[in-house]
């Protein structure tokens, strides 16, 4: 195998497939990317694969010799982004060495046999969608999705595409994120992809670009000219997030987004891992929201604005406070502010709808008598040690 090829080119394909690459793997071949030339069409492919999601960047260059080799990801990176120059040349040497030349630089380096990677296939799908916005559509969504569940659904986006619109929703038990879009997809799918795989997705795109997306052997095949990303998808049951979302709300009010997320931010200045958000609809047409801290720190502010249907003078609700904070961060436009007779908090404005169920205000571990018992320890053990010397020294 022997090309050249744009160099900056390659270090951007060589990142995408690395994204794929797990960091430890017993299988020395998942460390690497698979470099793959095409003498006949010129083409050189990067490859990289963890079996759950894979990544391959194609691209044009000066093919002498066809061939391939594993490079482990971090020095192929590693080594395209130290050297300089536009150009540079990559060889096969023999004993499974393979040389990086740019300029006055040159690398040898060990390889692996392609033979394991090659046989990791990106299936070729027979129906497709047209998608875009896909990094407006991760960041609307994964943020709600659960880092780690034994329910490997709630991991997971669902993805709901009609021939007029997409859909996507994510939850984590405790609060739920839908958002809408129009959209000419030219199709319908619907599948369950985990969180983590459209992080990297919305990494690898910008926003505007056309992506096809099909399903095929259990997988999803998003891919546009140059760049094809593949993730096993999850074929379990999902939530009824319309069921959900359509949970009646007895107390409503609304508000400016603007308005509305200023207001959060200003009391939620001072949270920390316990804090709680305190909300209130009051009869004189006023939102009171406000946020325990560290230390005995406390924020409020009010909104005066059109509260709908008012709470009762004894009745308000806590909600987390980094994730109400997290949720309505993202919503714009005029709020549709909702909330159930049990606290349930849905705050909507038309292309997306964000649910929130309350929680009880967390009792804070008491600092003072936490450090009051150190200090009690620390002097008995000063006590223990002093009276253990003059045991010795009498002895003595």
């Amino acid at each position: 195998m022997k090309f050249h090829i744009n160099r900056k080119e390659a270090l951007s394909a060589a990142r995408k497939a690395a994204l794929a690459v797990p960091e430890n793997s017993p299988i020395a071949e998942f460390t690497g990317i698979l470099l793959e030339a095409n003498e006949n069409t010129g083409q050189v492919s990067f490859f990289g694969s963890d079996l759950r999601t894979a990544i391959r960047c194609e691209m044009q260059a000066d093919v002498e010799t066809g061939g391939g080799a594993i490079v482990n990801a971090q020095l192929l990176t590693g080594m395209l982004n130290l050297t300089s120059g536009d150009r540079v040349s990559v060889e096969s040497l023999e004993n499974g060495l393979l040389c990086l030349k740019c300029q006055n630089t040159q690398y040898t380096v060990a390889t692996l046999k392609p033979d394991l990677l090659t046989k990791v296939k990106i299936p070729v799908p027979q129906n497709l969608v047209r998608l875009t916005g896909l990094t407006s559509l991760e960041r609307f969504t994964t943020f709600a999705a659960a880092k780690k569940d034994p329910k490997q659904m709630l991991e997971c986006v669902r993805l709901e595409i009609t021939p007029n619109s997409i859909q996507a929703a994510a939850c984590d038990s405790h609060r739920l994120i839908e958002t809408r879009e129009k959209a000419e997809s030219g199709g319908s799918l619907e599948f369950l992809l985990p969180a983590k795989s459209l992080r990297v997705l919305a990494g690898l795109v910008e926003d505007t670009e056309i992506i096809y997306l099909g399903i095929q052997d259990h997988s999803a095949i998003f891919f546009r000219p140059g760049l094809y990303f593949t993730s096993r998808i999850v074929e379990v049951p999902y939530l009824d997030v319309e069921a959900l979302l359509a949970t009646p709300g007895k107390y409503r009010a609304l508000a400016a987004s603007k308005d509305f997320r200023q207001a959060v931010e200003t009391v939620t200045t001072v949270i920390d891992g316990y804090s709680s958000l305190h909300l209130r609809f009051t009869p004189d047409k006023k939102i009171l929201l406000s946020c325990d801290g560290p230390s005995g720190i406390t924020a409020n502010t009010q909104l005066e604005t059109g509260v709908l249907n008012a709470m009762p003078e004894d009745t308000s609700f806590y909600y987390n406070a980094s994730d109400f904070a997290q949720g309505i961060r993202l919503l714009e436009g005029m709020l549709a502010l909702s909330i159930s007779q049990d606290g349930i908090l849905i705050a909507a404005n038309g292309s997306e709808k964000y649910m929130l169920i309350p929680r009880r205000p967390v009792k804070r571990p008491d600092k003072s008598k936490k450090d009051d018992s150190l200090e009690g320890k620390k002097t008995a053990a000063k006590k223990k040690t002093s009276k253990a010397k003059k045991t010795t020294a009498k002895a003595a």
